[in-house]
């Protein structure tokens, strides 16, 4: 309905609308379609690798580590250089040394058979190790060293072998830092690795390095009635480092042909002290190649 007032001639339009009467909108009655989803998707994470070339190795094999050291042995490398220092011509009297371990510790060492260099070597060891605290008591003659080993286990465990274990973990650490940094190549090195496989067999080894991402291991061996290389090859093969990526380090060993035919049946390196450095220098060498 329209309703018009006039004042005077010309009046302004008031108009009322009746809502009822206005059209409603018209609504769409389409299907209203929701925006398409992106479909997710996976991204594959590489995993996080292992910076330990050591670890990888054992792990790849199905190998678990179970220990393993970092060589610390700066206390007592005077009295091991000594030892080392003094070989061969020392051999038979720190072979003396180690019988007296058992029992009742007492030792004696008959000079008359040694020759004079010989005497001359013994005689300066055995003041040496006086000196460091090896004996209870000790008395030097001319024709003979007797004594008392101490008690102490880790005296008897220092003459019984530790020594050569720690003379060689320096040695062998130096020319494996020094042939990596020459090829420019992280290296890592440890001492007692002990390590177990799924069936539950284990070994252990004294000395296990890497060079960038090859690994060796190294075991060190001490007196004169030693002869069971076999034993060493089986740690060797189980631990993959057949061929040609294991040594073993015999201290008593001074045949150079002996050497070369337990290397051909063992297929693993053999030296002396006097060869360690260099035949461990081979090993890395070869790896190379």
């Amino acid at each position: 309905m329209i309703l018009q007032k006039y004042q005077g001639t010309i009046a302004p339009q008031l108009i009322i609308i009746n809502e009822k009467d206005t059209p409603e909108p018209e609504i769409s009655k389409k299907k209203q379609v929701p925006p398409k989803m992106a479909k997710p998707v996976n991204i594959e994470v590489p995993a996080a690798t292992d910076s330990s070339a050591i670890n990888r190795f054992f792990s790849e094999a199905n190998i678990k580590i179970t220990s393993k050291s970092i060589p610390t042995s700066e206390d007592i490398l005077f009295l091991v250089n000594a030892i080392a220092e003094s070989l061969p011509r020392a051999e038979s009297f720190l072979h003396v040394l180690r019988k007296s371990c058992t029992g009742d510790h007492r030792f004696c060492y008959p000079l008359k058979s040694a020759t004079a260099d010989e005497r001359e070597t013994i005689q300066k060891l055995a003041e040496t190790m006086r000196a460091c605290g090896v004996f209870s008591d000790i008395l030097l003659k001319s024709t003979s060293i007797s004594g008392t080993l101490s008690g102490s286990s880790r005296v008897m465990n220092f003459i019984s072998g530790i020594w050569l274990e720690l003379y060689s973990q320096q040695k062998a650490l130096a020319v494996v830092r020094s042939f990596a940094e020459a090829k420019g190549l992280k290296h890592e090195f440890y001492c007692n690795l002990k390590a177990e496989d799924k069936s539950g067999i284990r070994h252990e080894v004294d000395l296990m390095f890497s060079v960038g991402d090859k690994v060796f291991g190294a075991e060190i061996k001490s007196g004169v009635n030693f002869f069971d290389y076999d034993k060493y090859r089986i740690t060797a093969e189980w631990m993959h480092l057949i061929p040609d990526r294991f040594i073993l380090l015999n201290s008593t060993l001074v045949n150079h042909s002996e050497a070369k035919c337990i290397s051909y049946f063992y297929q693993y390196y053999i030296s002396n002290l006097a060869s360690f450095e260099q035949t461990l220098n081979e090993m890395l060498t070869k790896a190379f190649e």
